[in-house]
């Protein structure tokens, strides 16, 4: 449990840092998800962090159908 609130405090700070918006979710079979959002014209946004190991250049967000990057995160569940 200690893991997955460092590892989302740590999203928290870095996502206020890009003006990124995070959001997490819990679905009713307990599965966690962390869900970035980021909005911005520009042509590619990738997220780096622990959860692939800081290797550059890090994961590709996808755009959503509003036109915002977004990556969803699958937490480990406690």
């Amino acid at each position: 449990m200690k893991k997955i609130f460092l590892s989302i405090m740590f999203i928290f700070i870095v996502a206020m840092m890009l003006s990124a918006t995070v959001t997490y979710k819990r679905n009713d079979d307990g599965t966690q998800y962390v869900i970035i959002t980021y909005k911005s014209d520009i042509n590619q946004v990738n997220i780096i962090g622990s959860f692939c190991n800081w290797e550059k250049p890090g994961v590709p967000m996808v755009k959503n159908a509003d036109g915002v990057w977004e990556y969803t995160l699958l937490q480990d569940a406690p």
